[in-house]
C-alpha cells in the first residue's frame, strides 16, 4: 500500500506524544487521525476505518488492551502497533499475545524505528489482503471450473446416451427394414398378380401405405441419430402439418384443443421432409407438455410472408424475400424472460429431471438453420408461448412425389446374382425380379456367393447385394467380385448408410447405393439404369 494513501489512527492520552508522532507521520506522507483516549479512538476506528492504529496502553476510560482486543475482533486485518511507556516486559508480552503487530516503547528516540514499524505493518497487511483476495478468487475459479466440469460431464453423459441410441437405432433399422422390405415386396407382388378389379387390392394398398409410414418413421429415427444424409426436395409443409396432426391427436391429451390455420396456396419449400416432420413434432410436443396439467389450446398456423430489409434486421440469419411462416402457439405456463434466450441451447430444459433431454429445441434450431431459415420464440409467463419458424419459399416448382406403385415396371431378361443373408428377403427378391423377367440366382451367404461367382464369372450381368452380412460384408463381397470381373455392375443395399456413403460407394466401384426397404419400382428402374450405363 502506498503510504500517501494510508490513514493512521494515533490514540494516546498525552497531547505532546500525539503531536510529535502525528507531525512526523504526516511529514512522511501519511494521513493521521488523533484521539486522546480509547473511547474516542474506537469511535474514530469505526467511522474512519484507518489502515493502521497506534495505541498507548495506559489511558483513561478505555485502556489500550481493550482497544486492541476490539480491533482484532472487528477487523483482524487492521494492523495495531502498541506504543507504551510502561517499560514492563509483561505488558509487551500480553499486547503481542492479544494481537498487536508490534510493540514500541516511549519515548521513541529514533523516529526511523517508528517509520519502519509502520511501513512493515502496512506491507504485511497488504500482503494478507492480497492473499485473501487471491484465495477467494481462486476458490471462485475452482467453483466455476467445477460447475463447468459438472456441466461437461452432464453433456458427455447425454452424448453417450445419444450415441447408444444411435447405435441401437442402426441395429433396429437394419432388422426392421428387412421386415418392412418383405411386407412391401410381397404386398406389391400380390397386387401385380391380382386382377385390376379385385377388392383385395384396396386392402393391400392400405398395407403398403402403413409400411411406407413405418419406413419414414425408421428414416426419422436414423436421421435423428445422424445416420442418414439430408436429402432436400420441394416439400409442401401444409401436407406435413395435416399428416402430423393425425398422429398428434392420437397422443396428445383430450384436454388440449388442437386448432390449425393454414393459408391456401402456401406453395413449397426446399427441404428434407423428414426433418420438417421433426421440427413440427418437437414444437408441438413441447407445447403439449406446457399444457399437460391444466389443458389449453395448441394452435398451428402456416402463412405466406414477405420480409423486407427492415424486417430482416430482427432476423440476421434471413435475407429479404418470400418465406413460409410456421407458428406453433400454446396457452401453457410460458417461459421466463431470462430463459427465452437459452431455450435453443443443447441440453437446456425447463422440464423436471427425467422428463426431457434438453435436445428437442436445439435440434429444431439446427434443422431450421440448415434450411437457411430462422426460428424465434416469444413468451408471456402464465399465458403461453409462440414459436415462429421461417422457411425460404421455393420458386414455383412442383413438389416431387416419389411413386409408390407403378404398373409400368421396368423389365428385362438379364441374369442377376441376388445376395441377402435374410432368407425371406432373398426369396422375395428372387420372386420379384423373376416377375420382372430376369433370371435370378438367390444366395443367403456372402462367402458362398463369392465362391459361386468365382466358378461362374460370366454367368451374371449384374450383382445386387446387401451390405450388412456375417463373415463378409456386401462392400467386401463387391470388391472381391470386381477383382474377378472389373466390368460387372454392382448395386449395394443397406438399411442405413453410416458406414458407407454414395460417394464412398462410387469410389470403390459400386454403381448404385439403395436404401432399404426396397420398393419394386425403384429397384426395377435402378437395375435398368445401371445396366444401360454399363
Amino acid at each position: 500500500m502506498n503510504k500517501e494513501k494510508a490513514t493512521i489512527l494515533c490514540i494516546d492520552d498525552e497531547e505532546m506524544i500525539r503531536m510529535t508522532i502525528g507531525d512526523f507521520l504526516e511529514d512522511s506522507g501519511y494521513t493521521v487521525i488523533k484521539a486522546e483516549n480509547g473511547k474516542i479512538g474506537l469511535k474514530l476506528f469505526r467511522e474512519k476505518t484507518p489502515d493502521l492504529i497506534l495505541v498507548d496502553l495506559r489511558m483513561p476510560e478505555v485502556e489500550g488492551l481493550e482497544v486492541l482486543s476490539t480491533v482484532v475482533n472487528e477487523s483482524p486485518e487492521t494492523p495495531v502497533i502498541v506504543v507504551s511507556g510502561t517499560g514492563v516486559l509483561q505488558d509487551a508480552v500480553e499486547a503481542l499475545r492479544s494481537g498487536a503487530w508490534n510493540y514500541l516503547t516511549k519515548p521513541i528516540e529514533d523516529m526511523a524505528v517508528l517509520e519502519f514499524a509502520v511501513k512493515n505493518a502496512l506491507e504485511k497487511a497488504a500482503l494478507i489482503r492480497e492473499t485473501r483476495y487471491y484465495k477467494e478468487h481462486l476458490e471462485e475459479i475452482v467453483r466455476q471450473r467445477t460447475r463447468e466440469l459438472e456441466e461437461a460431464n452432464k453433456q458427455l453423459r447425454q452424448a453417450q446416451k445419444m450415441e447408444a441410441i444411435g447405435t441401437l437405432a442402426g441395429g433396429i433399422a437394419h432388422d426392421f427394414n428387412n421386415t418392412l422390405g418383405a411386407i412391401i415386396g410381397y404386398a406389391q407382388l400380390t397386387i401385380y398378380k391380382l386382377p385390376g378389379d379385385s377388392p383385395f387390392r384396396h386392402y393391400l394398398d392400405q398395407i403398403l401405405n402403413a409400411s411406407y409410414r413405418a419406413k419414414d418413421l425408421v428414416y426419422q429415427i436414423l436421421m435423428f441419430s445422424r445416420r442418414t444424409e439430408q436429402e432436400k426436395k420441394p416439400v409442401r409443409i401444409s401436407s406435413v402439418i395435416k399428416e402430423d396432426l393425425k398422429m398428434l391427436r392420437a397422443v396428445i391429451p383430450s384436454t388440449i384443443d388442437i386448432r390449425e390455420h393454414i393459408e391456401s396456396d402456401t406453395g413449397t419449400v426446399e427441404a428434407d421432409p423428414t426433418q420438417i416432420h421433426q421440427v413440427l413434432m418437437n414444437l408441438c410436443t413441447n407445447a403439449a407438455h406446457a399444457m399437460e396439467e391444466k389443458g389449453g389450446v395448441l394452435e398451428i398456423c402456416l402463412a405466406n410472408t414477405q420480409l423486407n430489409d427492415h424486417e430482416t434486421v430482427q432476423h440476421p440469419d434471413l435475407t429479404p424475400g418470400k418465406y413460409l411462416k410456421l407458428s406453433v402457439k400454446d396457452t401453457g405456463y410460458g417461459i421466463l424472460p431470462d430463459m427465452t434466450e437459452r431455450v435453443f441451447d443443447p441440453y437446456f430444459t425447463t422440464k423436471e429431471q427425467g422428463e426431457g433431454t434438453g435436445l428437442g429445441l436445439a435440434v429444431v434450431h439446427g434443422i431450421v438453420k440448415s434450411h437457411e431459415g430462422a426460428v424465434t420464440v416469444t413468451s408471456n409467463p402464465g399465458k403461453g408461448t409462440v414459436f415462429d419458424v421461417y422457411f425460404p419459399r421455393a420458386e414455383e416448382a412442383e413438389e416431387i412425389s416419389k411413386p409408390r406403385s407403378d404398373d409400368r415396371l421396368s423389365r428385362g431378361n438379364e441374369s442377376i446374382l441376388f445376395v441377402d443373408d435374410d432368407n425371406v428377403l432373398a426369396y422375395m427378391g428372387k420372386k420379384a425380379l423373376e416377375h420382372l423377367g430376369y433370371q435370378v440366382e438367390s444366395r443367403t451367404n456372402s462367402v458362398d456367393s463369392l465362391n459361386f461367382f468365382r466358378k461362374n464369372p460370366h454367368r451374371f450381368d449384374i450383382v445386387i447385394t446387401d451390405l450388412t452380412m456375417p463373415n463378409m460384408t456386401g462392400e467386401k463381397l463387391a470388391g472381391e467380385i470386381m477383382k474377378i470381373r472389373p466390368d460387372i455392375p454392382v448395386i449395394l443395399c443397406t438399411g442405413y448408410s453410416e458406414h458407407i456413403t454414395k460417394e464412398k460407394a462410387e469410389t470403390i466401384g459400386i454403381r448404385k447405393l439403395l436404401i432399404k426397404p426396397l420398393e419394386l419400382n425403384d429397384l426395377a428402374r435402378t437395375i435398368r439404369d445401371v445396366l444401360e450405363d454399363s
